[in-house]
């Protein structure tokens, strides 16, 4: 395969940028850890995730980008539709919104996501072409820090009666939450195994099973079965995209590994709401009412889209959810499914337009699992996977990390997309090639 060549001054960038993805993290559960944890404590805005994405724009701008020739190297459709999602949330923010100080604080979030998005499409189609793996393998071993960092943070505490076992305040504000972290860790090895196929094919497999291995035990160990239905989607689409000769061998790897992840995760459970046992308890069909199946989400969702209705072009704009939704009881930020979040926040109007931005992403995650690239097309596509699956339930699409995450993995396919007919793919036997038709 021919190496791109690159700048001493994109190489250094790319390395830095690469470390800010993998800190942040870390630096996330240190800076909230307490314990006595409250939501304050969980800094709702994930300051160090917020940092990283800025860290990396800051990289890019070294590197030669120029937001408004990025902007303008987009397409048509694309500038139209980016315009058109500002426009409404300006709009909504200051004349809709009847919570104007949270709206004005999670546009401004939504702003720096923005621009890492631009930035990282703008970089990846030039002076980091070719990095999209080491960036999504800074995030998977970032992912992997925070894991064990939170756990033995945890593990320290583990007979104190008065901590709060369920809003733990160590990047996360629930306990399902630590999920996003597993889902990340995990999704990551399991597309680096699925590309190299067997752990010993190269000197990073290892370190690919652990992070599966590690991934699996968090996602069981939160308790949440959104969790654990993301991670098995993830291994199921990690044996799908490998290479067909290679599919047994990634099959029991990713089998084994999950095994690994789920025994380690029953070693220490600190109460009723972690682990297996509870994920088991919850699919249990003993429940008296789908509400009751759904732990109250069916009725948040009833009537979050009702709310909608009310507003159903523009929506009630960002941090609303809370004030308006009655049963919200003034504690959810969100109403635990992704699709009904982006219709009450943005309505039609933003939610399309979003769609179309994020459309060459979409087109390339159908065009990837028909034909297989390389480790960097195959880890976004088990990121986008386990995060989508899990925001069916949880709030993947709302917290600043996995939204985060969503944005590198989805610009590492639209990236890749504009070079389609000229990535390498792999053959059934996993033998190099270049596709050169078209």
């Amino acid at each position: 395969m021919i190496k791109p060549s690159i700048s001493s001054a994109a190489s250094w960038s790319a390395i830095f940028a690469c470390v800010a993805v993998a800190a942040a993290p870390a630096l996330l559960a240190l800076t909230t850890f307490s314990r006595t944890p409250s939501l304050t404590n969980y800094l709702g805005f994930a300051v160090p995730i917020l940092v990283a994405e800025t860290l990396v724009l800051i990289a890019a701008l070294i590197s030669g980008m120029r937001p408004v020739a990025a902007l303008l190297r987009l397409s048509t459709l694309s500038q139209i539709a980016i315009l058109i999602w500002l426009s409404a949330l300006a709009y909504v923010t200051i004349a809709v919104a009847p919570f104007g100080v949270a709206a004005r604080w999670f546009l401004m979030i939504m702003l720096v996501h923005g621009l890492f998005a631009l930035a990282l499409v703008d970089r990846l189609s030039s002076s980091w072409a070719g990095l999209a793996d080491r960036l999504l393998l800074a995030a998977g071993w970032g992912a992997l820090t925070y894991c064990i960092l939170a756990y033995g943070l945890l593990w320290t505490i583990r007979d104190a009666n008065q901590f709060n076992w369920v809003n733990l305040g160590i990047g996360v504000s629930n306990v399902r939450q630590l999920a996003f972290y597993g889902l990340t860790c995990a999704a990551v090895g399991a597309g680096l195994v699925s590309r190299f196929g067997t752990p010993m094919q190269s000197w990073a497999s290892p370190g690919n099973f652990v992070l599966v291995v590690v991934g699996a035990g968090m996602c069981i160990w939160s308790g949440g079965r959104a969790a654990a239905g993301g991670l098995i989607l993830i291994i199921l689409f990690a044996v799908s995209i490998a290479p067909s000769g290679r599919r047994s061998r990634a099959a029991t790897i990713l089998i084994i590994a999950l095994l690994a992840g789920t025994a380690i995760s029953m070693i220490w459970l600190p109460n009723e709401h972690y682990g297996l046992p509870r994920i088991l308890n919850s699919v249990q069909p003993n429940q008296n009412s789908v509400d009751e199946f759904s732990s109250g989400r069916m009725a948040i969702w009833i009537q979050t889209i009702q709310f909608w209705l009310g507003r159903p072009w523009f929506g009630y704009g960002l941090g609303q959810f809370k004030f308006l939704v009655p049963t919200a009881q003034l504690t959810y930020t969100h109403p635990h499914n992704a699709p009904i979040q982006f219709l009450f926040q943005w309505g039609l109007v933003g939610t399309v337009a979003v769609l179309v931005i994020a459309r060459r992403a979409i087109f390339e995650y159908a065009r990837t699992i028909r034909v297989p690239g390389g480790s960097a097309g195959k880890i976004a596509i088990c990121l986008l996977t386990g995060h989508g699956a899990m925001s069916m339930l949880e709030g993947n699409l709302f917290h600043t990390y996995p939204v985060s995450i969503v944005i590198l993995a989805l610009a590492v396919l639209g990236s890749q997309s504009r070079e389609a007919q000229a990535l390498p793919a792999d053959d059934e036997d996993g033998r190099r090639r270049f596709s050169l038709s078209g």
